[in-house]
């Protein structure tokens, strides 16, 4: 009933922590991709201040619905895209909100072979993609 597409997550994490750890955007990808919002103390926060001005958005549009359309009880949330594989952040996103939260399968209803395994690990990151590649009105 509600949907909405915010163009932040993973990269400005990585950019943050490559500008306050004087780290090379690779190096910063990659410590971010290994340790997550379970690192060390400084890493945790810096991620979790990136997080938090992600969560005062969804906050909002929260806020939105509720106003437009007089419902106040919030199923679930479903996490997409690359930074919802953050190690730690849909638990740390969860602590915000009354509703179940969940990262995102886009393959779930596809059939495929073995190989499928390997891609459904980053399957958040392709859901724009698969539910566009899947509407039935384009």
């Amino acid at each position: 009933r509600f949907t909405r597409r915010m163009e932040m997550g993973g990269d400005q994490m990585t950019r943050r922590i490559q500008g306050e750890m004087n780290l090379s955007y690779d190096d910063a990808e990659k410590l971010k991709r290994d340790k997550g919002m379970k690192g060390e103390e400084n890493l945790q926060a810096l991620l979790k201040s990136e997080a938090d001005r992600f969560i005062v958005e969804v906050q909002r549009s929260v806020d939105y619905y509720r106003a437009q359309f007089r419902e106040g009880i919030f199923k679930k949330i479903i996490l997409m895209g690359g930074g919802a594989l953050l190690s730690g952040f849909s638990e740390y996103f969860a602590t915000y909100f009354d509703s179940r939260v969940e990262i995102d399968d886009p393959f779930l209803k596809i059939i495929g072979g073995e190989s499928a395994g390997s891609i459904r690990a980053i399957g958040p990151r392709f859901s724009t993609t698969v539910g566009l590649g899947l509407r039935r009105d384009l």
